[in-house]
């Protein structure tokens, strides 16, 4: 099934740490432990849903979600955000943002409509859990405003909204707290839930605009969008992707299997079944990982073995030589030479 960056979630279990939540002791329930992510990993959507649903009942106050704009920053978005900010100017920018939004961390589809003086960005929820709906399309409002102002900012250029539309009904004296958030107006009980901006913010060039990036970042943005989007079909794909979340503290058999909700000796049988392993499954992710990192050249080969889970590099140069034939300095100097 399709896949989704981690980040949107441990950004948010961020958020709730911040208010003193053992957000920490959610992500270990469901074996995401923050220490051991690997923060190029990707989710399920229904995985994440679930996490999201368990730190809600922490804080069940929808309005803790107007407090991810500080853990959400341009870094987070990888390409995404290189791509919106080497754009020319605003609007194909936000073109450029509804053709990728998969890349983002929103649930709601989002649509642009341009008018002579102020055009909108439309947001309609999606088919979510009732208890952590309302959480959620707080959640992408705020992040898709803190987005847009971080790309402006990027490029030194102003942003400014008009006003935000909502189709909640808060409590009167939470009022005050939207429009703080949002730094503008905010009317509710609309329609729809849009963001408004003076079209001509969006005519103005972006003097970082730059076509050679912007043609090597949607590269990039097509590329990871194809990779999420295939199927899940195996046993065995399924605990590559729960595996490949991890660095240094890669779980075990054992622990793998609880978390898909079976026994050690019924996760070995079905893989057998696939004609795969647990260990098949461990080394295929330690040597997709490894090949990525070792072409960081400022990382030491000891550390790439401590972050792959070998408590010293003869083992990882050992299981590497197996894998490739070639030792991970040599395959270093390789793909050094041949870039």
């Amino acid at each position: 099934m399709p896949t989704r960056s981690v980040l949107g979630l441990t950004y948010t279990a961020q958020l709730f740490k911040s208010k003193g939540l053992e957000s920490d002791a959610i992500l270990d329930q469901h074996g995401l432990n923050k220490d051991r992510i690997d923060p190029n990993a990707r989710i399920t959507r229904s995985k994440e849903l679930e996490v999201y649903q368990d730190l809600f009942k922490l804080h069940p106050d929808p309005l803790i979600a107007l407090g991810i704009g500080p853990y959400l920053g341009p870094a987070g978005y990888g390409p995404f955000a290189m791509l919106l900010a080497s754009c020319k100017d605003g609007y194909e920018s936000c073109q450029m943002g509804i053709r990728y939004q998969a890349m983002g961390y929103m649930y709601g589809e989002v649509s642009f409509e341009l008018a002579p003086e102020h055009s909108s960005f439309r947001i309609d929820p999606a088919m979510l859990p009732e208890d952590v709906r309302e959480f959620i399309v707080y959640r992408d409002m705020a992040g898709c405003v803190k987005l847009m102002r971080d790309i402006y900012l990027m490029n030194g250029v102003e942003f400014i909204i008009s006003e935000v539309h909502m189709t909640a009904k808060p409590k009167k004296q939470d009022l005050d707290k939207f429009s703080s958030a949002f730094g503008c107006t905010v009317k509710f009980g609309m329609p729809s839930n849009r963001i408004v901006i003076p079209t001509s913010v969006l005519k103005t060039p972006f003097p970082q605009a730059n076509k050679n990036a912007f043609d090597m970042y949607r590269e990039q943005c097509e590329h990871i969008l194809y990779e999420s989007s295939q199927q899940e079909e195996t046993l065995a794909d399924a605990l590559k992707s729960y595996l490949i979340m991890f660095s240094y503290d890669i779980p075990k058999a054992k622990e793998a299997a609880q978390t898909f909700g079976m026994s050690e000796r019924t996760l070995r049988r079905k893989l057998s079944d696939e004609s795969s392993s647990f260990q098949a499954v461990l080394d295929d992710v330690r040597f997709e990982k490894a090949k990525r990192w070792l072409g960081d050249s400022s990382l030491s080969i000891e550390l790439i073995a401590l972050k792959l889970g070998y408590q010293e590099a003869a083992a990882f140069n050992h299981a590497f030589k197996r894998w490739s034939s070639l030792s991970p300095s040599q395959y270093r100097k390789n793909h050094s030479s041949s870039k």
